[in-house]
């Protein structure tokens, strides 16, 4: 294929751990940077186009940057100046630029003809929950590492484990992990040998696990396990439309009740750290708690900055991975989703003679783009840089070959679903659960207690889409 130079602008964020995705103007010798600098001048060279990286890192806040970023679309697209191409943004802004009629149709062959969204270079769980009646606005692959980077997943500490560990269990937790049967039982009864703390967060407080803060105070670990446990709090009716399942859902409201024992029992004894109310209250990062051995357990993703994945890398305790616990030892599967900060790649719908131009171009760019990453940059990025990075190559104890293993699985199993990704459209309802956690609520109860906006988001989104008149 030859696009004669086609010039294709794609519209990023600033900060360095997303927008090397796309490609970084000086790789230095990180070896990740160079192999997808390396991706990048095959695609140009092979499709003779042009890439126009855009860095935009707008204001603080979601609120602030969701309206920087729909500003920035609705001009380019309102005023068809055809500054903006590609859109790769949060994925917890995507959603909200597309309800505008702003993003363009990817399933739409005649507009996007290379797009081939059943190759496995592709997440098929967004292909398949997020493409709805024929529509398909954004879409995530082997191109968008943060995808992977913002997996939730735990990290536990090796030597604290020997302490702790009462005679009937196992010498290694992650035996049992890698045999299937790591579950919230099994998290939550070593998270009661490891606890001394008081209501008050103090620097000497032990806690048994430690979940990344998030932006109500709560915990972003906790958006991983409706997915992860397939509570189905929102459902498909047999005419495609949705509605949310929070009135009745038992399994859903046993799994929040269970959850909530980690942070409150009997109305003060804690097990976990990291609400917002519970904040160290000796000016040290809350993080730091289980990187020096004040928590058995740590749930986040997978790679949350540099500075911390290399603290932990550094830490003076040995660790292993694990992936986030089974609801109980029927579930099939481990599981897991992605923080919604990682990028969703999504196309604007410019006037329909010009976008038939560039979306030619824009198709066969993306579409090679993430089949190169899938056979070129993925397994370069797990193999040569994050297992021996994280894991070491001391496998005397064999915690490299279960942590690797475990990683695989972790990767293999993440996944998204409807609710989970257009979230945002449904009233933030994913805060709705991770809410009804912190504070001891029922599923139920926070939905009634806003039921018409709810109702009234999900009516939309499916107006929206096509599904219901």
């Amino acid at each position: 294929m030859d696009f004669n130079g086609e010039e294709i602008n794609v519209l990023l964020r600033e900060t360095k751990e997303y927008a090397r995705e796309f490609g970084l103007e000086d790789p230095g010798d990180d070896m990740l940077d160079l192999a997808i600098d390396t991706r990048n001048e095959v695609v140009k060279s092979e499709l003779n186009v042009k890439v126009n990286l855009i860095h935009e890192n707008g204001p603080g806040g979601y609120d602030a940057l969701v309206d920087h970023y729909v500003s920035l679309v609705t001009n380019d697209v309102v005023n068809d100046i055809h500054d903006i191409d590609v859109v790769a943004h949060f994925s917890y802004i995507a959603p909200q630029m597309s309800i505008r009629d702003y993003n363009a149709n990817l399933l739409d062959k005649d507009t996007f003809p290379y797009f081939d969204f059943q190759l496995p270079c592709w997440n098929q769980t967004i292909v398949d929950n997020t493409a709805v009646n024929g529509k398909l606005y954004f879409v995530a692959g082997d191109m968008n590492v943060s995808m992977f980077n913002l997996a939730m997943i735990m990290w536990h500490n090796l030597d604290l484990y020997k302490e702790v560990r009462q005679p009937d269990d196992p010498e290694d937790i992650q035996d049992l992990a890698v045999a299937g049967e790591w579950t919230y039982a099994e998290l939550y009864r070593w998270s009661t040998y490891y606890n001394d703390a008081d209501p008050t967060g103090d620097c000497g407080d032990v806690y048994g696990v430690y979940l990344q803060g998030g932006k109500t105070g709560t915990p972003n670990p906790l958006d991983a396990i409706p997915y992860a446990w397939d509570l189905e709090i929102v459902t498909t009716n047999s005419d495609g439309s949705h509605q949310f399942n929070c009135v009745g859902n038992a399994k859903a409201e046993e799994a929040m009740v269970n959850y909530n024992k980690l942070f409150k029992n009997n109305g003060n004894s804690c097990y976990a750290f990291g609400f917002g109310e519970r904040k160290c209250n000796c000016g040290t990062s809350v993080r730091d708690h289980f990187l020096t051995g004040n928590t058995l357990f740590s749930a986040e993703p997978l790679y949350t900055d540099e500075t911390h994945n290399l603290a932990i890398r550094n830490m003076q305790d040995r660790y292993a991975l694990l992936p986030h616990p089974k609801y109980d030892e029927t579930q099939d599967h481990y599981a897991t989703t992605s923080q919604d900060a990682y990028t969703l790649m999504v196309a604007l719908d410019h006037s329909k003679s010009t976008l038939k131009i560039k979306g030619e171009a824009i198709s066969a760019y993306l579409q090679y783009s993430t089949e190169y990453s899938y056979t070129n940059v993925r397994g370069y990025y797990f193999e040569r840089i994050v297992k021996p990075t994280y894991f070491g190559t001391d496998d005397s104890d064999g915690h490299v070959t279960k942590s690797i293993a475990i990683f695989n699985t972790v990767i293999d199993n993440l996944g998204f679903d409807f609710w989970t990704i257009y979230s945002p459209l449904l009233n933030d309802s994913v805060w709705l659960f991770r809410d009804a956690i912190a504070q001891g609520y029922t599923l139920q109860s926070q939905y009634e207690a806003d039921k018409v906006k709810f109702d009234t988001a999900i009516y939309e989104t499916d107006k929206w889409l096509g599904i219901v008149n």
